[in-house]
C-alpha cells in the first residue's frame, strides 16, 4: 500500500488515468455544456420577463376596457318578436317607422347645418374688428396691440379649455375617434350628450377665434353625431327632458344608424361634400351597413350642405347665391395645363409631404406621452392651453415685426384692414395675411394670391412656425381639428416650392405656377 500511495497522489487531475493524456476535449465539452445551460437559463428568464410584461399590459388594458360597456346591436328574434310581426297592423307600423326615419334624417341635416353656421358666424364676429379697434386705441404702437391681442386670445382659449376640462372632457380634440368607437359598438359615457355638443360647438369657435392652430371642420363630425343621437331619441338626458316622440327608435341599433347619418351630415357641412360624407361614414366609421341606410345618409348630407349654403349666403348679403358649399371653402380654381417637366417636382413635393407628416405623427406621439405622464391635473391642462395661446399670438406678432414683407395692395385686392398692419398706405403685410386671418382664409390666400405676393423668406418662416404650433396645439384640452392646419402648412410649403422654381427657371415658369404647387403638397 505504501508503494501505491505516491502514485495516486502524483496523478494530474487533467490527465486521463488510462492513457496519461490531457483531457482537453472533456473540459471543452464541459465548458460548452455550462455555456449551453447558461444560455437556456437566460432564455427562460427572458421569456418569463416577456410573459410578465404581457400579463401587466393585459391587466392595464382590462382596467381601461372595464370602464366601458358595449352597445347591443343585435336583433333578438324570440317568440315575442315573431308574434309582433304577425300582428295585423305590423306592416302599417313598419311603413310609419320608415317615413319617420326620413323625417329624422331631414332634421339631422337642418340642425347640423345650423350648428355649423353658428360656429362660422361666431368666429367671423370674434376675429373681424378686434385687432382694428386695438390699433386705433393703441395709436399704432405694436406692443400695445400685441398685449391686447395676447389677452384676447387667452380669454377665448380659457373659455374653450374650461368647457372641456370642467364640463365635458369627451369634447376635447376633433371627436372623430370617439364617433368611430360608438359606431363600432363601444359605449363611451357622454359622447353624444347635449353638454358635449355645447362644449364642442362653442369651444371650437373660441379655439379658432383665439388664434390657435386648429380647424373647425373635424369637430363638425362629432357635432353632427350628437345632433343625430339627440333627435332620434326624442329626449334630452342632460336636462331630463322627454318629448315622447320617436320612441320606436330608442334602441342602440336605430341610434347607431342615425349617428352614421349625423357624421355624414357633419362632413357635408364642413366640406360641402355630401357624397364625401357618405363615403366617410362607410369607410371610416360604421361597421354595419345596408342600402336603405346609404340613401338616408345621403339625404341627410344633402340637406345639411344645402341648408348651410342658404344660411351663409343670406349672412353674407347675397341670398340665393349658393356659393358657400361648406365651412372649408377655398374658392374656385381655374383650369391649368401642366407640363411634363413639372411631374418630378410634384413627386418631390409628395415625398417631402409624406416625410413631414411622418415626423409630425412621431413627435406628436411623444408629446402625447409626455402630457399623459406630467400634465395630469385640471390646473396643469388649463395652464398649458394658456401657454400655447400666448405663444401663438406672440409668435405671429414677432414675425410681423421682424419680417418686413409689405406688398402693394393691387396684387391682392381682397384684403381687410387687419392685413395692412404697420405698412404704408397702399400696401399690406404678407405676414399678417397668413397669421391674423382664419386658417381657411389663409389657405385661400395661398391658393389664389397673384404671383410675387409672398417672399420666400416669409413662406419659409411661416411654414416652420405653423408646423410646430400645430404640433403643440393638437392634443390640448380644447375642441380642435387637424385637417386645416396641415393643409395650411402644406400649402405654404408648396407655394415656397413654386417661388423657388420660379427663381431658378424664370423663362419657363407661368404666372399661375404657385397654385398647383400649393395644392399638390397635400
Amino acid at each position: 500500500m505504501s508503494d501505491r500511495t505516491p502514485l495516486l497522489t502524483t496523478l494530474d487531475p487533467n490527465e486521463d488515468p488510462a492513457t496519461g493524456l490531457e483531457r482537453v476535449a472533456s473540459f471543452a465539452n464541459e465548458n460548452a455544456e455550462i455555456r449551453r445551460r447558461s444560455r437556456e437559463q437566460e432564455q427562460r428568464e427572458l421569456e418569463d420577463s416577456r410573459q410578465y410584461d404581457s400579463f401587466k399590459n393585459m391587466e392595464k388594458e382590462g382596467a381601461v376596457s372595464s370602464r366601458y360597456e358595449s352597445l347591443n346591436y343585435e336583433i333578438v328574434e324570440n317568440k315575442l318578436f315573431r308574434a309582433e310581426e304577425m300582428e295585423p297592423g305590423h306592416q302599417r307600423k313598419l311603413f310609419r317607422q320608415s317615413v319617420n326615419r326620413w323625417v329624422v334624417c331631414f332634421f339631422i341635416g337642418v340642425l347640423t347645418a345650423i350648428v355649423a353656421a353658428a360656429i362660422d358666424i361666431t368666429i367671423y364676429y370674434s376675429m373681424l374688428n378686434f385687432c382694428e379697434k386695438r390699433m386705433e386705441v393703441g395709436g399704432g404702437c405694436i406692443w400695445t396691440v400685441e398685449f391686447a391681442w395676447i389677452c384676447y386670445n387667452c380669454i377665448l382659449v380659457t373659455i374653450s379649455a374650461c368647457l372641456v376640462i370642467f364640463l365635458s372632457p369627451i369634447a376635447a380634440g376633433s371627436g372623430i375617434s370617439q364617433v368611430k368607437c360608438f359606431l363600432n359598438g363601444v359605449e363611451i359615457p357622454g359622447v353624444v350628450r347635449l353638454k358635449t355638443l355645447f362644449a364642442k360647438a362653442f369651444g371650437v369657435a373660441c379655439t379658432v377665434a383665439g388664434g390657435l392652430s386648429a380647424g373647425k371642420e373635424g369637430p363638425m363630425i362629432h357635432s353632427g353625431a350628437v345632433v343625430a343621437a339627440g333627435i332620434s331619441q326624442g329626449k334630452c338626458v342632460t336636462f331630463s327632458l322627454d318629448f315622447h316622440i320617436f320612441e320606436q327608435f330608442r334602441n342602440d341599433r336605430e341610434k347607431r344608424d342615425f349617428v352614421s347619418a349625423g357624421a355624414a351630415a357633419g362632413v357635408a357641412a364642413a366640406f360641402g361634400a355630401p357624397i364625401g360624407g357618405v363615403l366617410f361614414s362607410l369607410e371610416e366609421g360604421a361597421s354595419f351597413w345596408n342600402q336603405s341606410l346609404t340613401w338616408r345618409m345621403f339625404f341627410a348630407a344633402m340637406i345639411s350642405s344645402f341648408t348651410l349654403n342658404c344660411i351663409l349666403s343670406v349672412f353674407h348679403g347675397v341670398g340665393g347665391f349658393l356659393s358657400w358649399n361648406g365651412l372649408a371653402n377655398f374658392g374656385v380654381f381655374e383650369n391649368h395645363s401642366y407640363n411634363i417637366w413639372e411631374i418630378p417636382i410634384f413627386l418631390l413635393i409628395g415625398v417631402l409631404g409624406g416625410l413631414s407628416g411622418a415626423l409630425f405623427n412621431s413627435l406628436n406621439l411623444k408629446l402625447s406621452r409626455f402630457r399623459k405622464k406630467y400634465i395630469r391635473s385640471k390646473c396643469q391642462k388649463l395652464m398649458e392651453c394658456l401657454l400655447v395661446a400666448a405663444a401663438s399670438a406672440f409668435t405671429g406678432f414677432v414675425t410681423l415685426f421682424v419680417v418686413n414683407d409689405c406688398q402693394p395692395v393691387g396684387r391682392n385686392p381682397k384684403l381687410t384692414e387687419v392685413t395692412k398692419l404697420w405698412c404704408r398706405k397702399g400696401q399690406y403685410s404678407a405676414v399678417a395675411n397668413l397669421f391674423f386671418q382664419s386658417p381657411e382664409e389663409s389657405v385661400k390666400s395661398l391658393f389664389h394670391s397673384p404671383t410675387n405676393s409672398y417672399a420666400a423668406s416669409t413662406l419659409l418662416i411661416f411654414a416652420v412656425e405653423y408646423y410646430f404650433l400645430s404640433l403643440w396645439t393638437y392634443g390640448l384640452s380644447v375642441p380642435s381639428g387637424i385637417f386645416i392646419p396641415t393643409l395650411l402648412t402644406g400649402a405654404s410649403w408648396g407655394r415656397l416650392v413654386g417661388v423657388i422654381v420660379e427663381y431658378m427657371f424664370p423663362d419657363v415658369v407661368s404666372d399661375k405656377l404657385h397654385q398647383p404647387f400649393s395644392i399638390f403638397w397635400f
